[in-house]
């Protein structure tokens, strides 16, 4: 019996060892319900949309997302591998968080976020809902004239009052993606793009020392500083948190005007 294989098949099939057989097969029915879902995915929008691929009963699909076990760094590592190889030269990472509106009172996790869309320097309004901070990949197709991004990683989080192990924030967060990312594929080069957020000099240092170029945005009166320097053996007092001052951004472009 002939049997059709599509291309998005060859596609899910790099993640079959993530799954058993069965497990598998429901894994490939809610991805392909998600593809043809209109509006809100829901699980149950998801398994209507899936149609006639949907032959098992509605709770084991509902169990897939709930009691399932599988790696979840070792999914990351395959689908980073799938983007990065459609991507020639340095892979652009590019780092943001994101809040998604929930309500009611049995949604766990949520909490009062501040809506970046929404916001304004004048007026900032909040919201209730998950924050992701969330990894993409900027991948040029031939049919756009702008780069996509593709999420491949992205975490929830938390607040000190619903975190139940060690509290991280937005910025460990997003070192934990980046780390991740750059050590599942030594051999390529990344270069990590975030918003006026993730400008800080911590997060610039660290990006530096494992590798990777970081570009974010600053403002043009922006004070920076060199690396504190070095603590001699015996020196007394508090240790420095910044170094010398840096030229302003003024001073460096008149300097390359005037030569």
């Amino acid at each position: 019996m002939f049997q059709f294989v599509s291309p998005l098949d060859d596609l899910l099939r790099a993640f079959a060892p993530l799954f058993t057989r069965p497990t598998f097969l429901t894994f490939t029915t809610l991805v392909k319900g998600a593809i043809l879902a209109h509006g809100r995915r829901t699980v149950t929008g998801i398994i209507r949309s899936a149609g006639d691929l949907a032959t098992k009963s509605y709770p084991t699909y509902h169990r897939f997302l709930s009691a399932v076990k599988w790696s979840e760094w070792q999914a990351f590592k395959i689908l980073l591998g799938l983007v990065i190889s459609a991507v020639e030269g340095p892979v652009v990472l590019l780092i943001d968080d994101t809040t998604v509106r929930r309500w009611g009172p049995r949604v766990w996790g949520k909490g009062c976020h501040r809506d970046a869309v929404r916001s304004s320097k004048k007026n900032v309004v909040h919201c209730f809902g998950h924050k992701w901070v969330t990894l993409s990949v900027a991948v040029k197709f031939p049919f756009a004239n702008r780069c996509w991004a593709l999420p491949v990683g992205s975490f929830l989080y938390q607040s000190k009052k619903l975190c139940k192990g060690r509290y991280r924030t937005t910025y460990q967060l997003a070192k934990a993606l980046v780390h991740r990312a750059v050590r599942c594929f030594p051999d390529r080069e990344f270069i990590v793009v975030g918003d006026g957020g993730y400008n800080s000099c911590a997060f610039t240092s660290w990006c530096s020392d494992l590798g990777c170029e970081i570009i974010s945005r600053l403002r043009v009166d922006s004070a920076l500083y060199d690396e504190p320097p070095t603590r001699k053996p015996g020196q007394r007092g508090r240790p420095r948190k910044r170094g010398d001052r840096q030229p302003s951004f003024q001073e460096h472009f008149a300097g390359e005007t005037a030569s």
